[in-house]
């Protein structure tokens, strides 16, 4: 059996399209499970920093394809930044962990497995 701490959050998504890098807001705590998503034509790369957190695609994602990234997540600023495989083309913008968030969302889990 996993320890609450050890599950991951099914998170926002974040796409890179034709009008740049498109992210969340606001983000829980824990352990999330970001869906990324390639609209463009080009392979592109992911990074995710902040709160002493680093998380980066570690190979291109393809023109279509999606792909999770599992983020552990601490209250704070975090930036994204997004760039083309022949790194040509950046993007970046940031969003907020909030512990509260974190609170709601396995409130939610639980409701859902009783």
């Amino acid at each position: 059996m996993l320890r609450s701490h050890h599950r991951c959050l099914w998170g926002p998504a974040l796409e890179y399209n034709d009008a740049g890098l498109e992210l969340p807001e606001a983000a829980p705590a824990g352990i999330v499970g970001f869906s990324l998503h390639n609209g463009v034509r080009e392979p592109w790369m992911l990074r995710v920093e902040g709160a002493h957190v680093v998380k980066e695609t570690h190979t291109p994602l393809m023109p279509g394809e999606t792909r999770l990234l599992k983020v552990h997540l601490r209250p704070g600023r975090f930036r994204v930044s997004g760039r083309s495989g022949d790194g040509r083309r950046t993007a970046e913008g940031t969003f907020f962990v909030d512990r509260a968030a974190a609170e709601r969302g396995r409130d939610a889990e639980s409701r859902n497995h009783h």
